[in-house]
């Protein structure tokens, strides 16, 4: 029976990582359904995973309780789309579930996701430039309404291409490192090939904050490098530099107008700024419970300024938007709580001694990425990108907490 469930396990999580970003992000209504059906399933078959979560942090674990609490609330009390803020609770829930069934994956089924999402993430990388060259703008079966000339994937956004990109490149970047430090020339030379295509992908995406989130959060994780193997790092330094300038070469044409366009957008961030001013003036309405989990595209025309010539449902700052919707109070302790997440998941990958800490590394870069990204776009509204990012945030942390000498055998749990 134990053997079926993990079967169930990693076929459902290997399943929804192929799903969940060719299914358009999974922004529709049918995907995140599906996506959160299947992970509600796997959790029914692991119910003990969420005993696991005690080992986290106690403060994140009453946190995350209390903002789910203060959601629960607004299902009774405020006075917007109640079916919004339970369509949107019972996505949160799902999201949740696939943190917590990381904690009862082994090193063996991460290092077998890990390399299914960096594969996927070149798959998708290539699709997306070889529409671009072809002059066949569509996406999957639609037709590309926005983002046209861009990189997009498979999703209908290229920022939110960029979103999912940011991690993969950050998993390869890891993987490359492993393979690395184990001086495997046919594993440097195939992880070097994903590196190029993703880069580029990610290039020709235009997403400026997508190519500034990576690369801050890498210029940051590099100094836990240091002290541990110094001429891999510096190989390791020396062969991704010369594969992203070879990818920043290439693609130059594509960087160089949006570059031009962001000197030129430096005071309003293309309306970010007014959309901002407008949202912090929705918080002051309704500063405590918020305006209920997913109303802000609702709400917020109620409060837009007549200078902002389209309609926005999101206020492309994932954490002003989580604001207006949950109130101060709760934002205030999800914040700190996945604060203390990452403060506490550095403190294990600053003091790992595993052979596996390249890929926990990687992983911190790409949640780290996508968390700065979120100041200027919405990609935690994105599922497959949430799934993702809570997914690989899940998995490396239990690497670090088994802290074994992995050999490629199953580890004991």
């Amino acid at each position: 029976m134990k053997a079926v469930r993990c079967y169930f396990l990693i076929s459902g999580l290997s399943g929804l990582i192929l799903f969940a970003p060719v299914a358009f992000g999974s922004v529709h209504a049918w995907s995140c359904m599906t996506m959160a059906c299947v992970l509600f399933f796997l959790l029914s078959l692991h119910p003990e995973v969420i005993s696991q979560v005690r080992e986290l942090p106690v403060f994140f674990r009453t946190a995350v309780i209390f903002v789910f609490l203060v959601v629960f609330i607004q299902l009774k009390f405020i006075p917007f789309d109640r079916s919004e803020v339970f369509y949107e609770l019972l996505k949160w829930l799902a999201l949740a579930s696939a943190f917590m069934l990381t904690q009862r994956l082994t090193c063996k089924t991460i290092v077998w996701l890990i390399w299914l999402i960096i594969l996927l993430g070149a798959a998708e990388s290539l699709y997306g430039i070889y529409q671009v060259l072809s002059g066949n703008e569509m996406v999957l079966w639609r037709i590309k309404e926005v983002h046209r000339g861009f990189v997009t994937g498979t999703y209908l956004n290229r920022n939110h291409f960029a979103g999912f990109m940011e991690i993969v490149i950050s998993l390869q970047l890891g993987v490359f490192l492993w393979v690395l430090r184990k001086r495997q020339i046919l594993g440097v030379l195939f992880l070097g090939i994903l590196l190029m295509i993703s880069f580029m992908g990610l290039i020709q995406s235009g997403s400026r904050m997508g190519m500034a989130a990576l690369g801050l959060s890498f210029l940051f994780y590099f100094s836990f490098l240091w002290g541990r193997t110094w001429k891999t790092s510096i190989l390791f330094v020396v062969f991704t530099g010369a594969l992203m300038g070879g990818a920043l070469y290439m693609e130059w044409k594509y960087l160089m107008p949006r570059l031009i366009e962001a000197m030129d957008q430096m005071v309003t961030f293309e309306g970010r700024l007014t959309v901002w001013k407008d949202a912090i003036r929705l918080i002051s309405y309704h500063p405590w419970l918020g305006i209920g989990l997913g109303n802000f595209k609702w709400v917020f025309p109620a409060v837009q300024s007549e200078s902002l010539l389209m309609a926005w449902g999101h206020a492309h700052n994932d954490y002003i938007e989580l604001l207006t919707e949950i109130g101060i109070p709760a934002f205030s302790i999800f914040i700190l709580a996945f604060a203390q997440l990452w403060v506490y998941g550095n403190n294990l990958l600053a003091s790992s001694k595993s052979s596996l800490f390249p890929l926990a590394w990687g992983g911190f870069v790409g949640v780290t990425a996508l968390s700065l990204h979120g100041l200027f776009d919405f990609n935690f509204a994105i599922p497959a990108n949430m799934m993702i990012y809570l997914l690989i945030w899940g998995c490396s942390i239990r690497i670090l907490k088994l802290s074994v000498e992995w050999n490629g055998e199953e580890d004991v749990l």
